[in-house]
């Protein structure tokens, strides 16, 4: 079975995180990519030009997963000691502050994966505490 992209070399490579770089997610514009790492942080990537466009901090542990909303405006993002903060997706002057979603439960493990629903009013997050856990941001 033929793959469906052709591998190929990478086109750029970025440098910015201080340590471990452990999740990626892809704005849904295909311009931007969103990294997150052991160094506590989130950094927001122009693919055209490789720039840092944004770096997020918040955290207080390794950040482990991130995930970009369907509509690009919401970022993600789960740590080693089971905090979750949602980021706005960088399109207005409050770009990189982290918003209050009401309900939004942590978990007592590492959150190793997060996930929007198509429509953005649903996020799910996994961690190693056994545990699956959905929020809705209304």
């Amino acid at each position: 079975m033929q793959p469906s992209m052709p591998i190929a070399r990478p086109r750029r490579v970025f440098r910015g995180h201080e340590t471990l770089i452990a999740a990626v997610a892809v704005f849904p514009d295909g311009r931007r990519i969103v990294t997150s790492s052991y160094d506590e942080t989130l950094c927001v990537w122009d693919l055209g030009d490789g720039a840092m466009l944004r770096e997020l901090m918040g955290h207080h542990s390794w950040v482990r997963a991130v995930a970009v909303s369907g509509d690009g405006e919401l970022i993600a993002s789960g740590d080693q000691c089971g905090d979750l903060i949602v980021w706005d997706g960088l399109e207005d002057a409050q770009a990189g502050e982290s918003l209050t979603w009401q309900g939004i439960n942590g978990h007592n493990g590492r959150i190793t994966s997060l996930d929007f629903s198509p429509d953005r009013k649903m996020l799910a997050s996994v961690s190693s505490d056994n545990t699956i856990k959905y929020d809705c941001g209304e």
